[in-house]
């Protein structure tokens, strides 16, 4: 998991969460994994805002 967000994140820079799952999903499934990425948080957020590191 931690690849595709890595891969992820190098071929689509300034993703919004939302694409960023998106993404990290297509990914781990073109693979053939059966992981299913997930975001969580404590907090209410607006998933369409842009996922900074």
């Amino acid at each position: 998991m931690t690849c595709a967000f890595i891969k992820s994140s190098k071929e689509n820079p300034g993703q919004s969460y939302q694409e960023l799952l998106h993404s990290i999903r297509k990914i781990i499934q073109s693979e053939r994994y059966e992981q299913i990425p997930q975001l969580e948080s404590s907090r209410l957020m607006n998933t369409s805002l842009k996922f900074i590191l």
